[in-house]
């Protein structure tokens, strides 16, 4: 907050589930950063149903016109296919809107014959929720 010259923010490092699950504050950015929860091409369901529950909670944490940074390290987790774990956390709930796709940076560059090496997804939304 300080090397940014921002004032009246919070952060908080912890388990998402745990936090977003214990409170009912709402927030204007959110950034979720888990660690991989897809291992293996055997866990691609598992791991999809955690990002679209993680993403759920954050989502519903979120204030109105709310940014949400959330990223995948998760190398079997496509790219596209991220994006829809993210469509599918909001349906119905909230209208997403892609301001900016990101991946790693150029240290960790991807090797084009190595696939692993495109790792790192991440997707900087802003979020309008619906009104029921």
């Amino acid at each position: 907050m300080k090397l940014n010259h921002l004032k009246g923010g919070e952060f908080v490092k912890g388990d998402g589930f745990d936090f977003m699950k214990n409170s009912s504050d709402q927030y204007d950015l959110i950034v979720l950063d888990p660690p991989s929860f897809i291992k293996s091409k055997k866990k691609l369901k598992e791991g999809e149903k955690g990002y679209i529950d993680l993403n759920k909670k954050a989502l519903r944490r979120l204030s109105q016109d709310g940014h949400l940074f959330t990223f995948s390290c998760s190398h079997n987790m496509r790219r596209s296919r991220f994006k829809d774990v993210v469509r599918i956390a909001a349906y119905g709930t909230a209208d997403i809107y892609l301001v900016r796709e990101l991946s790693q940076a150029g240290d960790h560059p991807v090797l084009l014959t190595i696939p692993e090496t495109d790792y790192l997804k991440g997707l900087v939304l802003r979020v309008r929720k619906r009104v029921h």
